[in-house]
């Protein structure tokens, strides 16, 4: 039976799920802002709509500028907004609440809105598969064999479909495109050995496409990559994160 009297204990893993949602909103609104990003925000009470882009962070809220055309007065604080926008191979989306409108600052400029920093932002892959930068201190290493040992690779990224490498001049001139390897990934204790088909290669540089060994034309869908790419992710998130400060 449970004391009422004492606080009850969180779980540790969703204490980090929470923490991983918050660094993926960091980093992609940083990232928003710095490339000035366009976005669509709808008012999800009066349905008022409105294109415009990510401007600036200020303390604990963003600012997005929004069209000279929209009727700010629709957009008063307090109502629940989703905003959508797109970076880089990822549609991205999130619900927040308008702290203030904020006139325009001149003659010609545009309306700005004071958003809330939302706690979660949902994504969605605009291509096949969204590849992951492989950090140059990882943990991660990359042998291959084609079927003889070929020694280690520096990897460049990763997708849950595939990756892509670097190997010395030498190597690289021993394998050609369509040729298949075998590719063993090791990151911390875990290990992946699965067979690759080469899909280009320019000089030392290589790309791959992981495949079923028994249906050689199918990309792999292997849950252990998955979370070795989930993994890396994260590992870059954070890293894009400490950078930005």
């Amino acid at each position: 039976m449970t004391d009422p009297e004492l606080p009850e204990r969180s779980d540790p893993r969703e204490a980090k799920y929470v923490r991983d949602k918050l660094l993926h909103s960091a980093v992609v609104i940083g990232d928003c802002v710095q490339e000035r990003v366009s976005l669509l925000v709808l008012n999800l009470d009066s349905r008022a709509i409105s294109g415009g882009s990510f401007y600036k962070l200020e303390s604990d809220h963003l600012v997005a500028k929004i069209s000279p055309r929209a009727n700010p007065e629709l957009f008063r604080p307090l109502p629940p907004c989703s905003v959508s926008c797109t970076l880089g191979a990822r549609a991205h989306v999130f619900v927040t609440t308008v702290r203030e409108i904020r006139p325009p600052a001149a003659e010609g400029s545009r309306p700005r809105l004071a958003l809330n920093l939302p706690g979660e932002i949902a994504a969605l892959e605009c291509r096949h598969s969204f590849r992951v930068p492989i950090l140059p201190d990882s943990d991660l290493t990359i042998r291959i064999s084609d079927p003889q040992p070929q020694g280690d690779a520096r990897g460049i990224d990763i997708s849950v479909h595939g990756l892509q490498f670097e190997v010395p001049m030498d190597t690289a001139q021993r394998l050609a495109v369509d040729q298949r390897i075998s590719i063993k990934l090791t990151y911390q204790e875990a290990e992946i050995t699965a067979r690759a088909v080469i899909r280009r290669r320019t000089r030392n540089r290589v790309g791959v496409m992981l495949i079923d060994v028994n249906k050689p034309t199918v990309p792999l869908h292997d849950p252990n990559v998955e979370q070795l790419v989930r993994t890396l992710e994260r590992e870059w998130l954070r890293n894009r994160l400490a950078k930005n400060g």
